[in-house]
């Protein structure tokens, strides 16, 4: 047993080494520590589509009911959009070269915390929205996606287009999916109300 310790030791080491200072990559324990942190997103948007079904049980046309929860709604989308591009950065990293695993390009890297950094904000607002009927967002709408990362220096690492392509396409399928709730209420109510624009997705960063 010491043997294989210090064996794996050795070879965890040697990953470092090589990930850290061959291949000028940094560690994503930070990033990994806020993705840790997401499960609040599905708590808080299942709150807010019992918020809207409540109001439907009262009574609410579905349209107007989603409309009262239109902010709420917003902001959790968005923090769950950003959580999609992060995972699937982190997830075609991984697949390009495993022997890397726990580390990151500098760009990648970048581009997954500064997206992190939104999801903390986003739930806050999504349950300030919740909980405060008159509630009026600080914060310009619709909301960006961003910030952009560009790879200074250096030619963008492929995985990391390939994450953002990933990404870009999964929250467009799951943006159709909404978009159809959207078509699906009272064509009467829809020419009174317009609704929040979803996130507005960044172009892939390129070197």
């Amino acid at each position: 047993m010491p043997v294989k310790s210090l064996f794996d030791s050795a070879r965890e080491s040697s990953r470092k080494f090589y990930a850290s200072v061959l291949r000028s990559e940094v560690s994503d324990a930070n990033v990994r520590g806020y993705l840790r942190m997401t499960s609040q997103i599905e708590d808080i948007w299942t709150q807010v589509e019992q918020k809207v079904a409540t109001l439907i049980a009262q009574g609410a046309n579905p349209w107007d009911a989603y409309a009262q929860a239109g902010f709420a709604l917003a902001f959790v989308r968005a923090a769950r959009t950003c959580t999609v591009f992060v995972r699937e950065l982190l997830a075609a990293d991984a697949a390009a070269d495993p022997s890397t695993a726990g580390f990151l390009p500098q760009v990648t890297y970048d581009q997954a915390h500064a997206l992190c950094a939104q999801i903390q904000p986003s739930l806050e607002h999504a349950v300030m929205a919740l909980n405060d009927p008159n509630y009026v967002p600080d914060v310009r709408l619709p909301l960006q996606l961003g910030p952009r990362i560009e790879s200074e220096g250096a030619p963008c690492p492929v995985a990391h287009l390939q994450g953002m392509i990933t990404a870009a396409r999964e929250t467009r399928e799951w943006a159709a999916g909404l978009l159809a709730q959207f078509e699906n209420a009272s064509p009467a109510r829809r020419r009174l109300f317009r609704p929040l624009s979803p996130p507005t997705l960044m172009h892939s960063s390129a070197g």
